[in-house]
């Protein structure tokens, strides 16, 4: 059980036993192009819970302190934060889920691919349009960018098919 502390002395927990039977595979050896996607897919999965139970927790504070200079887009709504929260937490696990099974678990994880992507291109169309400086380009990079670049890449039948084999192992057919 993984227990994750919230700024609220509120806590979150998890079973992650089941997510990370994969991950002794690859301390044994197993390693292969469908691991690393999974190894991302976790990683980002489980940034996502941490950053969307910040949301939820304490939504002025993950504001005016999470390093992506939030006061750029203007006065904090507690309301809003809240609920991005709880989608950022419900995608997280929905990644985390489809990582055990990436083959089998395409279709969820399309709709999260879809979401991430989606927020990419919101949040450059704002820089490009004067909304947000340019400093964003940078500053939005590692969270809201990257991952959609890469999820979104993952998104495209031809990069999936060559990442997975039928059983969505990635070991030679």
């Amino acid at each position: 059980m993984l227990t994750i502390p919230a700024m609220s002395g509120m806590a979150l927990s998890l079973d992650v036993r089941t997510d990370i039977e994969w991950l002794v595979r690859m301390e044994k050896g197993v390693r292969n192009k469908a691991n690393i996607v999974r190894v991302f897919v976790l990683i980002v999965g489980l940034a996502m819970i941490a950053n969307g139970s910040w949301m939820v927790s304490r939504a002025v504070e993950w504001f005016f302190h999470i390093p992506v200079d939030m006061p750029a887009t203007g006065e904090p709504n507690g309301h809003l934060i809240r609920d991005v929260g709880f989608a950022y937490i419900v995608f997280g696990f929905a990644l985390n889920w489809c990582a055990l099974e990436l083959k089998d678990r395409r279709p969820v994880f399309l709709m999260v691919a879809f979401f991430m992507v989606a927020h990419a291109l919101g949040h450059a169309s704002e820089i490009l349009v004067g909304l947000l400086p340019t400093s964003h380009w940078l500053i939005d990079f590692p969270l809201v960018f990257f991952p959609g670049l890469v999820l979104g890449a993952l998104a495209i039948p031809g990069v999936w098919s060559s990442l997975l084999d039928s059983n969505g192992t990635g070991e030679e057919r």
